[in-house]
């Protein structure tokens, strides 16, 4: 078990590796380029920057995305935007040389606010998604509880049984957690406090005590279930108000 706990300390204290075959050929060759200036970014970033950031690219589900390299293409797209923009107004829409440079410093902050906006889209759309899949998920963990499993492996079934999803990946990533060694209930919270969402924070903190309790976990999580299906209706009738 030391050994395993070990193992997972060296993986959490390595810098995540990007895997490239998720983004397009331009947004492989950009970041890229951008891990060549992270040593840049590196001295520009605060330490509170830094945690902002990585919270934001965790909750986006950006595991393999270090920070450095994320200010990076930040400070890329602010250099190549204002030239590309420079280009294109000049020869295609044939701008006069004093309106291109007017407006090319617009052009090159807008270069450098756009992957963070952008950023925070994604992590407002998977929010949406886990909330939108919890209810259903509890109803399966439930089921498998009632029928006799642990939760383990009541969690294992869920993974195998839920389409993919956000929410079955951050499931994965905690039972791939267990396996090495973390406490369940500990690799539970982490979770809650990755993702980051209200709901989900407070299923899990029902888990935590009903596990600490001894109590029904089945009849815990089905009074859950039925509280953010509520929720769930609630928020779609002021959607649609």
């Amino acid at each position: 078990i030391a050994a395993r706990l070990e193992k997972l300390k060296n993986q959490d204290s390595e810098k995540p590796k990007i895997n490239l075959e998720n983004y397009s050929p331009i947004r492989k060759e950009l970041i890229k380029f951008a891990k060549n200036l992270e040593p840049i970014a590196e001295k520009i970033l605060s330490d509170k920057v830094k945690n902002s950031y990585k919270a934001k690219l965790i909750k986006a589900g950006k595991y393999d995305i270090t920070v450095e390299v994320f200010t990076s293409f930040r400070v890329l797209t602010a250099i190549l935007a204002p030239i590309i923009f420079a280009f294109g107004g000049i020869f295609a829409l044939e701008m006069s040389l004093e309106d291109t440079l007017m407006y090319s410093p617009v052009v090159g902050i807008a270069g450098y606010i756009l992957p963070l906006a952008r950023l925070n889209r994604q992590v407002e759309d998977r929010h949406r998604a886990i909330f939108r899949n919890l209810p259903d998920m509890l109803d399966l963990l439930t089921i498998s509880l009632e029928s006799g499993m642990g939760i383990n492996e009541a969690l294992y079934k869920v993974v195998e049984k839920s389409n993919q999803s956000p929410l079955t990946e951050e499931v994965d990533r905690t039972l791939k957690e267990i396996q090495l060694g973390k406490p369940r209930l500990q690799s539970l919270r982490d979770m809650a406090k990755r993702i980051d969402l209200r709901e989900l924070s407070s299923v899990i903190i029902s888990i935590v005590q009903a596990e600490q309790m001894g109590t029904g976990l089945a009849k815990t999580l089905k009074i859950q279930s039925e509280v953010i299906r509520d929720i769930r209706w609630q928020k779609a009738q002021e959607m649609a108000q």
